[in-house]
């Protein structure tokens, strides 16, 4: 069929539906006359984020099944391939197509697609919100959804590169806008670090030196906070470890180092945890992750058995609405 007949009778390949699709949740949920920064994620109506992940979801389940028919076109539906080529002969019934679950399944088993652990987690939680959207009474997170739909679109890039050979930049001029949004959403996305550490770094300062409930640290102890100050990134003290936090802060005879995260951190908290466990073994000094997304339980976990404090999005509220009592 020649572009012109597909155009005329409507017809969109998996792929193309499936970038369509994708391009029409960005739409949704960063707009093309409002690029969304994510410090105003909560301005936002939630029925934007509603229609966004709705359709971004289904973007990234047709490229799925695009990977699927290149292996084997009635792998896309469902039912034993024997029954599938019988329905299809017939063109009395087409059958319904897998769900993201069964696509996960046969992708590890046809073609030998595997997704890491990490992106499987970020791919669960991206359908648990759409499922929330369309099922249920919705509660979420904004700044939270944005930071995840950010790594679902790292996800979505790779896949598309890896396993499709599609540059974005050059398919089609559908995935060029595309790839043009998802480059400046990312960078909006990681800019609000820089805007959260201004407002830790105020907030902390207010009340440096007073006692507030251990939990909001993740600790059974009440904790007195430091005097935070921005940390020399030629500190011959952390050269060793080639990693740098955000502050560093004392407090009497206590050193601690303190380090602030959005909701993106491309591989989840468990790196920036490790490099803080690291420094609080080695020499001895208090360390503090502040992260605005959602820790996994291991992460969790790994924190508190090994001395970390932790505080979530949850828990600096808490923290801020001590410091304007």
């Amino acid at each position: 069929m020649s572009n012109n007949e597909a155009n005329s009778k409507g017809v969109l390949n998996l792929l193309e539906n499936g970038l369509d699709f994708i391009m029409k949740g960005l739409d949704e949920l960063f707009g093309q006359d409002r690029m969304l920064i994510n410090v105003e994620a909560t301005r936002i109506d939630t029925r934007n984020y509603k229609y966004g992940i709705t359709n971004l979801f289904a973007g990234f389940l047709l490229v799925l099944k695009e990977r699927l028919s290149k292996h084997m076109p009635e792998l896309i539906y469902i039912g034993t391939i024997k029954d599938v080529r019988q329905k299809l002969r017939s063109g009395k019934q087409i059958p319904n197509t897998v769900d993201l679950d069964e696509a996960l399944e046969r992708l590890e088993i046809g073609p030998r697609v595997v997704f890491t652990e990490e992106e499987l987690a970020i791919i669960k939680r991206i359908q648990n919100f759409r499922n929330q959207f369309e099922h249920f009474k919705v509660d979420i997170n904004k700044h939270q959804v944005q930071a995840e739909v950010t790594k679902f679109l790292d996800i979505i890039e790779t896949f598309l590169k890896t396993q499709l050979n599609i540059n974005l930049d050059r398919y089609s001029p559908t995935s060029a806008a595309l790839r043009k949004r998802v480059v400046r959403i990312r960078e909006e996305v990681i800019k609000f670090d820089s805007k959260l550490e201004e407002t830790v770094y105020e907030t902390i300062t207010l009340i440096a030196g007073r006692r507030i409930p251990g939990d909001l640290l993740s600790s059974q102890d009440e904790i007195v906070l430091p005097q935070l100050k921005k940390l020399n990134h030629t500190s011959s003290l952390l050269s060793r470890f080639h990693y740098i936090p955000d502050f560093e802060g004392k407090f009497e005879d206590a050193q601690w180092f303190v380090e602030i995260k959005g909701g993106y951190a491309r591989g989840g908290y468990q790196t920036v945890i490790e490099k803080l466990i690291d420094i609080h073994k080695t020499i001895g000094a208090k360390t503090w992750l502040i992260a605005f997304g959602e820790f996994t339980e291991g992460e969790k976990n790994l924190a508190v058995k090994n001395g970390v404090y932790l505080t979530d999005s949850l828990s600096w509220k808490e923290i801020l609405k001590i410091s304007k009592a």
